[in-house]
């Protein structure tokens, strides 16, 4: 006859080890979506920023101006792009999974009449 004193702990034990590792990984996730929303909303300021001073609304260089806002929050300008009424700008963010690309356009419409828009570029 085989004993199958202990074999209760094994399990629970092994219950523990697994719940760790999922519970891991989700706060892991949650940081990534955590710096890639915070990194969007820095992508997005900067670039209504950049798109002010590239109609004249506020003074200096669209790029420098999207540059010295991101930096102040701390966030990284991959590449800034000025386009025909627009400014494209991209950064890229350090996260627990590998980096994330954030990007962001602004532009005015309608002639000027409405506000500045922000929108997030799919690609």
């Amino acid at each position: 006859m085989t004993s199958e004193r202990g074999s209760a702990t094994l399990s629970v034990a092994g219950v523990c080890v697994a719940l760790s590792v999922v519970a891991t990984l989700a706060l892991a996730l949650g940081l990534e979506v955590i710096a890639v929303h915070r990194a969007q909303g820095s992508v997005d300021r900067a670039a209504l920023a950049a798109s002010d001073v590239l109609h004249g609304v506020a003074a200096g260089e669209p790029c420098d101006m999207a540059l010295q806002i991101l930096r102040q929050e701390e966030v990284s300008l991959r590449s800034c792009e000025l386009e025909s009424g627009g400014v494209r700008l991209e950064v890229v963010v350090p996260t627990t999974l590998g980096d994330t690309v954030v990007r962001a356009r602004a532009m005015v419409i309608n002639g000027g009449v409405k506000t500045n828009v922000v929108y997030r570029d799919p690609r």
